[in-house]
């Protein structure tokens, strides 16, 4: 806000030149209401208070005081535009002062204790203010006023030069409650933050405690009958045994992985869901041959419904659909005594376009604990301790098929008593054609004869398990042990010799990445069109990014599922 006077003739002229926000540009005064000496108007929300003598207001040092958000008993309306004047004054300097201290008066009127009227007045002499000034550019005075309903709000005067050449003053009162109100908040926001944090580290601190119990466990297993099958190569029906019993552990091991890592990929927001095809009888079919077997080990009744189908073909992210639900079921199965019982209920509706997808899960086993129900689905969470020794898992997959079912335009819920069991309901849209079929995959007695593979991958172990794989569907496999070899290979190799490229991506001298680049900007025809598919245990989404752009055509990731990379080179080499 700017001050700008000028005498012209008889007519005094002050123009206020306010901020955009202001309606209103300027507003004028003639001589007479100069002689007044005692301007008191407001603007909305803003009061001005000057005092000083008419014949240059800028340079008569007198005071100027600019009240903000202050309900003045001066002001009244004089006629103009928002405009307002106070009464008729012809004051001289100590009638000024005089003038100032009852301005003064009425904000120590609106001041609850003596103290603090007191500490007002020795605070706003003006003395006292330019004596502070001496030292910094602003002094602030902080008081709580009453307001018209009786409330104490706190409120900052602060005072400045105008003009320190001429020593004009000028004072500005604002409320300052909800600053403070919002510093506060902010404060307690952050103390709450903190104790979310540290409840956090706290679970994750327990988290990795119990994970490493649960990985050692397995891994333990996994190494003890790896030494058990070597002592007893004789016996072949102990030896079938231990390789059963390898796998489970294998599998209890790769689900653990899994969910750390899903958990990693949902906290990131990298994750997406994978839209395809797929046939809903199928896939009820193999949740339920997963939940079945589940259920006979521990002793505990399984029954499903499917009340009605909607379509034979559904499109959506199967594979996370099945986590969903198997999570459920083994988590239904976990928690209910030996001759207790699980069901899982079934209902399709069509719904804008869409199949509505609603599936409970229901048991009569342990239940859940009343204060714990809200905390369920929160991640590094289990109800006690204990359970994760008692029980296994890692304290995700509540929380991991929750998220996938929201990434489904769905959600979980959960009702529950101690004792008396649990009831998980699950929901999710799916899209669907009618008129689709599913492509039927059959790998089982499927032949890669005459096919040349060339396998690039460094460690010997996995050359070793996927070169089985490989050479039990008749593939004759080409190793390289990094990508520059296998750059080399294809360059030296007449056109169209090799059939498919395994290619692993973190390896040395040259990774897979940039091995698949440079076979790509080879000159020659077959490369263009030569599969090139990633193995690889880097399996996020950003790793499925650089390999696509990087020309290759798709990516599986370790360990490798023998149904699925058979699948997947069936659907680039064989017509």
């Amino acid at each position: 806000m700017y001050f700008i006077c000028s005498i012209v003739s008889d007519l005094t002229v002050c123009f206020l030149l306010f901020e955009k926000r202001f309606r209103y540009p300027f507003v004028c005064f003639d001589r007479g209401r100069v002689r007044c000496n005692r301007f008191l108007f407001c603007h909305e929300s803003y009061y001005i208070w000057w005092t000083g003598k008419h014949n240059g207001i800028l340079s008569s040092g007198g005071t100027c005081i600019l009240f903000s958000g202050v309900s003045h008993p001066d002001v009244s309306d004089a006629g103009g535009d928002h405009l307002h004047t106070g009464g008729q004054y012809a004051l001289d300097s100590q009638a000024e002062q005089d003038q100032y201290e009852g301005e003064l008066q009425c904000l120590a009127d609106r001041v609850e204790t003596p103290e603090e009227k007191k500490r007002l007045s020795e605070a706003m002499e003006l003395s006292n203010i330019r004596e502070h000034l001496k030292s910094q550019d602003v002094y602030i005075v902080e008081v709580p006023l009453r307001s018209k309903n009786g409330k104490y709000r706190q409120k900052q005067i602060r005072c400045m030069y105008l003009n320190q050449q001429t020593g004009t003053l000028l004072l500005m009162l604002s409320d300052v409650e909800d600053i403070v109100k919002e510093e506060k908040e902010k404060q307690e926001q952050l103390e709450k933050a903190l104790k979310m944090a540290e409840a956090a580290n706290e679970a994750k601190t327990k988290f990795l405690a119990g994970m490493s119990h649960e990985i050692r466990t397995p891994m333990n297993a996994i190494i003890g009958l790896n030494s058990m099958i070597r002592s007893s190569l004789d016996d072949r029906e102990l030896v079938l045994d231990y390789t059963e019993k390898l796998d489970s552990a294998s599998q209890y091991l790769l689900a653990l992985l899994n969910d750390i890592l899903d958990m990693s990929r949902i906290e990131s927001g990298s994750m997406k869901l994978a839209i395809r095809a797929f046939e809903g009888d199928k896939f009820w079919d193999n949740v339920n041959m997963l939940a079945k077997a589940q259920a006979v080990m521990a002793g505990v009744g399984y029954s499903f419904e499917r009340r009605k189908k909607i379509s034979e073909v559904y499109i959506g992210d199967s594979t996370r659909l099945e986590q969903i639900m198997v999570n459920l079921i083994n988590n239904a199965v976990k928690f209910t005594p030996k001759g207790g019982n699980v069901n899982v209920s079934v209902a399709e509706q069509e719904t804008d376009g869409r199949v509505q997808l609603t599936a409970v899960v229901s048991d009569n086993g342990i239940g859940i604990a009343k204060d714990f129900l809200p905390k369920v689905f929160e991640i590094f969470t289990q109800e006690h301790e204990e359970n994760t020794r008692v029980y296994g898992g890692s304290g995700l997959g509540l929380s991991i098929a929750r998220n996938y079912a929201r990434m489904m335009d769905g959600d979980i819920t959960v009702e529950s008593a101690e004792g008396k069991g649990t009831v998980f309901t699950v929901t999710a849209k799916l899209d669907f054609d009618r008129r689709k079929k599913a492509r039927k995959e059959r790998t089982e007695n499927i032949s890669f004869e005459g096919k040349r593979i060339l396998l690039v991958e460094d460690h010997p172990l996995n050359v070793i398990v996927a070169k089985g794989l490989l050479e039990k569907k008749q593939f004759e496999v080409v190793t390289a042990e990094n990508g520059k070899k296998a750059v080399e290979l294809v360059t030296d190799a007449p056109e169209y010799y090799f059939d498919a490229i395994l290619m692993d991506i973190r390896m040395p001298v040259l990774d897979g990445i940039e091995a698949a680049r440079q076979i790509r900007a080879l000159d020659r025809a077959d490369v263009k069109e030569l599969p090139i598919i990633a193995m690889t245990a880097n399996a996020g989404d950003e790793d499925r990014r650089q390999t696509k752009e990087a020309g290759m055509n798709e990516h599986l990731a370790k360990p490798i599922d023998p149904k699925l990379l058979y699948t997947t080179l069936q659907k680039f080499i064989l017509p």
